[in-house]
């Protein structure tokens, strides 16, 4: 039985809420599949250029919308896709209680919007090093 990658592409409308408006059902999702997604979508859409990106840490997404967009969108990974990166490395602490306090650091500074106090949290987590 043949497996299919379904790709969902998703745009953010005025209630700041996730609307799905194309859809991909491939056997494969290489960057040429990709790229004939996005042309179609960019067909069927006009001339919008997307601001940002969500995907995975495969790099193949990426690579097709800066094929077939001539913009420059930012690359933002999905949250499940960083705590799936950032559970790879925690056993690397060995210090149980240094371990836990890295994890709840983490969780604190995914809740933090304003780019000021991420920035003070970010330097007083890397002097703690």
């Amino acid at each position: 039985m043949a497996s299919y990658n379904l790709i969902v592409m998703m745009v953010i409308d005025f209630h700041n809420e996730g609307v799905p408006i194309a859809f991909c059902l491939s056997p494969q999702d290489n960057t040429e599949t990709l790229c004939l997604f996005f042309r179609a979508v960019k067909i069927r859409s006009g001339m919008i250029c997307p601001s940002a990106l969500m995907s995975d840490d495969a790099p193949q997404f990426y690579n097709a919308l800066l094929a077939e967009w001539e913009c420059r969108p930012r690359k933002l990974l999905c949250i499940w896709h960083v705590w799936r990166a950032w559970n790879r490395h925690f056993n690397s602490i060995l210090d149980k209680g240094g371990r836990e306090l890295v994890k709840r650091q983490l969780r604190h500074v995914q809740s933090i919007q304003d780019p000021a106090l991420f920035e003070v949290f970010q330097n007083s987590f890397f002097k703690s090093k």
